[in-house]
Formats: C-alpha cells, sequence, structure tokens
C-alpha cells in the first residue's frame, strides 16, 4: 500500500543549554512551516521537529532516521556547550555520518567553533557571530541561509565528486524600467552580488553581444526567479511585460517590489496574484542633502535586503511545493497530467493552448482560493485543486463539490504532557499544526465542526474562527459552521470578553443534571468535583448525540481533571454509539494510550501521581454513593477493560485495517489528512450524507 509521507522533512538541533535556541527553533518552525497564531497566511509547510530536549533520563534527545523517499534536512544551532559535552558531540557526529553531503546546516553562534569531529570541522558554516552579525539581526540571517541552501538542494541536488560540491546558486532576474528603476536595480544587483551567494541576471551585464538577445532573456527567466522593480514607467515598457508574461507562463517564483511614485496611466494587469512589497524613498532635505543621500541608501538597502529575503523563501516554496507534487504522482497517478502552478490559478495561467483537447487539471498551493475567483476562470481550465482536496477528488467529487457539507464532526484534541512529546521526538508546535491543518482540511470540504471549546483569548476557538472565515462558502453563514459545547458549570458567569466570543459561533450551553438540582430546581451549592465532573460528561454526552464522528488526538493522560480523561471518555461515548471513530495515536497523550490499547500493546492503566489517585479516590466514592460505577464510575480499568475489546473494524470509519493501523501510529500531517479524507469519502459513498450511527452491542 502506497502511504501518503512527506517529501522534506526539517529537524532544527540544539543543546539545551543555549538559552536562545528554543526561540531560534520557533521562528524556524514559523518560516519553513506555517505561522500558528495566523493559520489564514499561506505556508510552506515543510514538516519541522526538534531535537534538543533529552529523553527521560537520558542526556540526548530522539535520534534522527531518515526516511528513504524523504529528503532530510538538519538545521545545527551550534554554541560552545555543544562542543563541551562529549554526549553530544558523538550525537552530532553519528548524525553527519549517517546523512548524505548538504543536508546539514551549521548556523555557529560561538567565536570559537565546537569541536564536533572530523566531519563537522570540512563543513561550511553559517557563522553568526556578534562582532559581524548583530544578535537582533542574527534571526533574519539565519532564514535567508536557510531558505537558500535548502532551495538549492530541492532544485538541483548535490554534484560529483561523491556529492562535494554544493548544488547551483539561486539565480534573480531583475526586471526594471531604465528611465525610473535603473538606479534601485543596480543598487538590488549590488546587494545581491556582496550579500548572498545568489546568482543575479541583469540585462546590461549578461546580454551577450551578437547573439539574439530576446533569446538570452527567456532563457535567463526559464531558469530564474523574477523581481519586478515596479515604477511609473514599468507597465509602459514592452519588454518588461513580455518578462513577466514569460515567467508565468514557466511558473517561477515572482515577487514585486512596488515603487510607483505619481502613478501609472494603465497598470499591468498580469501584475498581480504574486507576494508585494511597497517601497517609497524618503523625501529629501533640501537644507542637509549629505543626510538625504544617507537616509536614501539606508533606506534602499533595507528594502534590498527585504526584498532579496522575500524572493528567496518564494522559491523555496515553489521548490517544496513541485517536489511534494513529484512526490504524490505515486498516489495520485493523473497528476502526471497536472499543470503545476506555484501560486493560485489566474486568467493568465489557467488558459489551456490546445483547442479541442481536454484541459488537465491544475495543482496548486494551500488554502484553495474562493469561489468568486474560481467562477471567473472556470470555464478556461480543467479541475483546479490543492492538495486540500485531492483525496476527494480521487473519489470522484468535483472541487467546488463539498464532501461533508452535511456532517458535523466532533474534534477532541489536547496537549499531552511535554515529556512524552519529548519522548516521541515531537513538540506542541507539531500538535498545534496538527490541530489547525485538521479542522482546515474538514473545513474545506464543508463539515460543520463541533468541539467541548475554551473561550479564552488565543484560544482554539478564535483560530477556528479564523479558518472558517477563509474556507466559508460564498453566501454561508460563518457561525454555523462551529458547534461549541459548554459543560454547566463553564457557561455560569462568563466574563464580557468570552461571551462576545461565544457569540461568533454557535454556543450550546449544556444544562446541569436533573440529579444535581436541588428540590427547588436550582443547582445543590457548591461547584465541587462531583458537579464539575458530571457537568463535562453531561457537555459530552449532548455532544456526542449532535455529532456523526469524531476525531481524537493527543489530550492529557495523567494531569486531567474528570472522572475520564476527557478524550478517552468522548472515545467510549462515540463507539458506544457506533459512530465512526478517527483515531490518531502517533502523538501520544490519551489518544495514544488508546491506540495502543487497541494495538494489544497496553495492559496497564496509566500510573498517576499520589495527590491525583487520593482526589480520584475521593471521586469515585462520591460516584458510589450516587450509584455510579463500572464504566458509570471513575476507575479507569473499566474504560482499559472496554477498549481491550475494541478493534479498528470497530471504528467504522471507511478506512482498512492497514490504514487504520497508520492512522494509530503515524505523526505525519500529509498521512493524517489523506487518511481523514479517504475514510470520508468513503463513508460518504458518493451521496454526502452522513453514515448513521448504530447502537454497539458493547
Amino acid at each position: 500500500m502506497e502511504r501518503h509521507t512527506p517529501s522534506v522533512v526539517a529537524y532544527v538541533v540544539w543543546h539545551p543549554s543555549f538559552e536562545r535556541g528554543a526561540s531560534l527553533a520557533r521562528q524556524l518552525f514559523t518560516f519553513l512551516n506555517r505561522d500558528l497564531e495566523d493559520p489564514e497566511a499561506r505556508a510552506i509547510g515543510i514538516p519541522v521537529y526538534f531535537r534538543s530536549a533529552p529523553l527521560s533520563g537520558g542526556a540526548l534527545p530522539p535520534d534522527i532516521t531518515p526516511a528513504p523517499d524523504t529528503l532530510s534536512f538538519v538545521i545545527l544551532l551550534v554554541e560552545r556547550r555543544m562542543g563541551e559535552d562529549p554526549r553530544w558531540r558523538t550525537y552530532i557526529e553519528s548524525l553527519l555520518a549517517r546523512l548524505p553531503t548538504g543536508h546539514v546546516l551549521a548556523c555557529v553562534f560561538t567565536r570559537v567553533t565546537p569541536e564536533l569531529g572530523p566531519a563537522f570541522g570540512r563543513l561550511n558554516s553559517v557563522r553568526l557571530l556578534p562582532d559581524s552579525v548583530p544578535e537582533a539581526e542574527q534571526p533574519q540571517r539565519m532564514l535567508h541561509e536557510v531558505s537558500h541552501a535548502l532551495s538549492r538542494l530541492l532544485l538541483h541536488p548535490p554534484q560529483l565528486p561523491l556529492g562535494q560540491l554544493p548544488p547551483p546558486a539561486i539565480s534573480l532576474f531583475v526586471s526594471h524600467a531604465k528611465r525610473d528603476g535603473l538606479r534601485f536595480a543596480e543598487a538590488l544587483r549590488g546587494y545581491i552580488l556582496s550579500h548572498t551567494q545568489g546568482g543575479v541576471f541583469f540585462d546590461t551585464t549578461h546580454i551577450a553581444p551578437g547573439f539574439p538577445f530576446d533569446v538570452q532573456i527567456f532563457t535567463g527567466i526559464a531558469r530564474s526567479a523574477l523581481i519586478v522593480i515596479k515604477t511609473d514607467a514599468y507597465a509602459s515598457r514592452e519588454w518588461c511585460l513580455r518578462e513577466v508574461i514569460e515567467a508565468k507562463r514557466h511558473a517561477r517564483p515572482i515577487v514585486v517590489l512596488d515603487a510607483v511614485q505619481k502613478g501609472e496611466e494603465r497598470s499591468f494587469p498580469y501584475l498581480g496574484n504574486v507576494p508585494t512589497l511597497r517601497w517609497m524613498p524618503p523625501p529629501e532635505d533640501p537644507q542637509d542633502p549629505v543626510k538625504s543621500r544617507e537616509r536614501l541608501e539606508q533606506s534602499t538597502q533595507e528594502a534590498c535586503r527585504a526584498l532579496v529575503d522575500l524572493t528567496v523563501r518564494e522559491v523555496l516554496r515553489a521548490a517544496f511545493f513541485t517536489r511534494e507534487i513529484e512526490h504524490l504522482k505515486a498516489l495520485y497517478p493523473f497528476l502526471a497530467q497536472a499543470k503545476v502552478l506555484p501560486r493560485p490559478p489566474e486568467l493568465l495561467t489557467a488558459l489551456h493552448p490546445e483547442r479541442g483537447a481536454p484541459a488537465p487539471p491544475v495543482i496548486y498551493p494551500d488554502p484553495p482560493i474562493g469561489d468568486e475567483e474560481l467562477e471567473v476562470i472556470a470555464p478556461y481550465h480543467g479541475a483546479a485543486l490543492t492538495p486540500v482536496l485531492l483525496p476527494g477528488f480521487l473519489h470522484g467529487l468535483k472541487p467546488q463539490e463539498p464532501l461533508l457539507d452535511k456532517w458535523t464532526l466532533g474534534i477532541s484534541i489536547g496537549n499531552p504532557e511535554p515529556e512524552e512529546l519529548t519522548a516521541l521526538g515531537l513538540s506542541e508546535e507539531n500538535v498545534r499544526e496538527v490541530t489547525i491543518e485538521c479542522a482546515r482540511y474538514l473545513l474545506a470540504h464543508g463539515a460543520r465542526l463541533a468541539y467541548g471549546g475554551n473561550l479564552s483569548p488565543g484560544g482554539f476557538t478564535e483560530q477556528l474562527i479564523t479558518l472558517v472565515h477563509r474556507h466559508n462558502r460564498a453566501g454561508g453563514t460563518p457561525y454555523r459552521r462551529l458547534e461549541n459545547h459548554l459543560a454547566w458549570h463553564l457557561h455560569q458567569g462568563l466574563s464580557e470578553d468570552s461571551e462576545d466570543r461565544a457569540m461568533s459561533v454557535q454556543t450550546v450551553r449544556v444544562s446541569l443534571p436533573e440529579d444535581l438540582r436541588s428540590s427547588g430546581g436550582e443547582p445543590r451549592p457548591p461547584f465541587d468535583a462531583y458537579t464539575r465532573t458530571r457537568c463535562m460528561t453531561a457537555m459530552r454526552e449532548h455532544m456526542n448525540s449532535a455529532v456523526h464522528a469524531r476525531v481524537v488526538l493527543g489530550g492529557k493522560l495523567v494531569n486531567y481533571s474528570g472522572r475520564w480523561p476527557g478524550i478517552i471518555e468522548e472515545a467510549y461515548l462515540l463507539l458506544k454509539a457506533g459512530k465512526p471513530l478517527f483515531l490518531l495515536g502517533g502523538f501520544g497523550g490519551a489518544a495514544g494510550w488508546l491506540a495502543r490499547v487497541v494495538r494489544q500493546e497496553m495492559q496497564e492503566v496509566p500510573v498517576l501521581p499520589q495527590a491525583r489517585q487520593q482526589d480520584l479516590a475521593d471521586l469515585g466514592g462520591e460516584y458510589a454513593r450516587h450509584g455510579r460505577q463500572g464504566l458509570e464510575g471513575t476507575d479507569l480499568t473499566e474504560a482499559l477493560a472496554f477498549f481491550r475489546q475494541v478493534s479498528p473494524s470497530d471504528f467504522r470509519n471507511g478506512l482498512e485495517p492497514a490504514e487504520n493501523d497508520i492512522l494509530l501510529r503515524t505523526t505525519s500531517l500529509s498521512e493524517i489528512l489523506s487518511l481523514l479524507i479517504k475514510g470520508f469519502a468513503r463513508l460518504a459513498s458518493g451521496s454526502g450524507e452522513p453514515v448513521a450511527g448504530r447502537k454497539s452491542s458493547r
């Protein structure tokens, strides 16, 4: 069975005593993967894993084992203590021995390079020292070097002999109008040559005499990223416009510097749909021409740096996307005929030149564009797809046809204990990434999401609202795509801010269980542990009756509150009702424990701290006093006995046993998303209707 594994994986490695290591690693995650604080932003999407915190009882992080068909790229954040620790020296030496040349980039933050073995000593490192690169500028420089090195590796693997020669540098084509863009273009060319390893195509110096200039220009564009210096005269220059059209026809990365000062008689219609930076030269001071010139030079240098950094990131985005699509052709053979675009389709790139022949599908990066754009370009091209839409398309669904528009799906996701994530080679960022992307994929396919939500600022609710607005179909009501179920004790006395957030979603305020009310109908005081726990169970039972299926991941297994860990209780209620369950066990936590129990690898309940054991004993006594025991009580051994009788066939999620076994173990986001949509597509069976839940005989 072909597996949907990532084509590229990045690892960030640093010694735990390096104080800035975690901050730099998070910046690399945001840059290479996605901004977890802004789920609406377009992302590169390269999986990123951290290697720093040691395994429990050890001194080293989990090992890095490259997968056969995956390019593993390692970023070392090196400072002196990495070399002073002999165990870390051995770790780095072993790592370098397993990875091909060019797959490790060392960023050195100390004046004296640590001794990390002969292989490390031969590497040309990126030196980010305070005397040459101010600390405030080091992250930006690091990101630039990483994106350039990884782009080169993706575009051109290392060359002979024995892979020791580096791939060619990235080529940048500077497109400008000589009348008013030459000065900035020359400054940009100088910056590229003096501050980067990139090559630059500049017509004044690269068009050889005696040969057709158009052939040289088009050849230069076909192998370069295009930087457009858009000035007042740019759109009136024939060859400037030809350069843009040629770059788009070849699907080359394009970045625009908008330096228009007064205006344009007619803007060029094909210069949109690309990243743009705005630049205005600082105003001149007639009283101090020297100061004016200095300010202009500084502003120009800052604009050049930002422009080059953005362009190199676009090169990396396009290179990774192209490699990812090549990687997916084994799973989706029709991609061999697809037109691959590094940006969303537009009329210029969507037009199919061969009249009478069926138009091939167009594949472009996530997220999908909205209905308003699709309506314009739909008559001129085949199916417009992103990776998020591929599984549904494979099962016969049109891109605009929602797979899950009649489904309400429960989402049960939480962070496992940090120590367990470390042991699995994961971080909180990996859990948040899967959380956001699972929600994005399900929303993109029309689903309505239900969860027991957190209304605090910056919580999952706010991120879901952002995603809903991105993926809401034209004319839809955003809040109807989200159901937030609140237990009785949680919706009592909500703050004003929380009430405002509650109005942004369809909030379901679950009532207090009847048997907890006093004879006069009022709740019994106070909000003790038994009352709170019963309220949480009532909320989960109410939500379980509303959902058609549930996705579960992570969750606390030790430091939980309630009779059972919440994810275990929600999975139990769902299976008892005979509804489809998608169990993502690779991230540990409560879902990981369930996965191991189902796979017959776990025979014990988790060991809890003494204080928690006493709390549960007291709570269990209160449950027993109210006649609630067995599967209605607090003893987790009852849950263990129940789930030991469960097999993946009881999940009723449309996946085959081997596919469910992968879902129980994998941490690959692309594989998880592919299996989720594959299962839902089979359940829908082409009708888009949810499968009715059947009562379990358990």
